[in-house]
């Protein structure tokens, strides 16, 4: 009898010690990236041009944490410049080429499928506005 009291509390510290693991890895917070669902409104593809001292085109991703990345061109140029920055849940658009002291930063807003703000570049004097779309 004894001995079958102790195999019973055995198992029953086996499943109090391994219940708290089993339940903490079959939850999700829903931050992860398991359900593919993004939190920021604006994912995916966008293009356009900007005009102005100077003009080209825009290629960019926003990704699920509203992180922007992207390339800018100049026109008649085969030379392309890596854009970074973010997006606000809001839409507010931040983005730099090259240093913020020294580069151009592009502002704005975004809606759900376009944008357009102004860029600048104060270490050259020039500016302008943009314009994209969601692909």
């Amino acid at each position: 009898m004894l001995i079958k009291k102790i195999k019973s509390m055995k198992k029953l510290i086996y499943i109090l010690m391994f219940s708290p693991i089993i339940f903490l890895t079959s939850c999700s917070s829903g931050d992860g990236d398991g359900g593919g669902v993004s939190d920021c409104q604006f994912t995916g593809n966008w293009s356009g041009t900007y005009t102005g001292d100077e003009s080209g085109t825009i290629y960019g991703t926003i990704s699920a944490s509203c992180a922007v990345s992207g390339d800018v061109i100049p026109a008649g140029s085969s030379l392309s410049y890596q854009a970074n920055g973010s997006v606000t849940s809001g839409g507010n658009f931040s983005a730099t080429v090259g240093e913020v002291s020294t580069g151009t930063v592009f502002e704005g807003q975004l809606n759900v499928n376009t944008g357009n703000g102004t860029w600048n570049n104060s270490a050259e004097g020039t500016t302008g506005t943009w314009q994209v779309s969601k692909q």
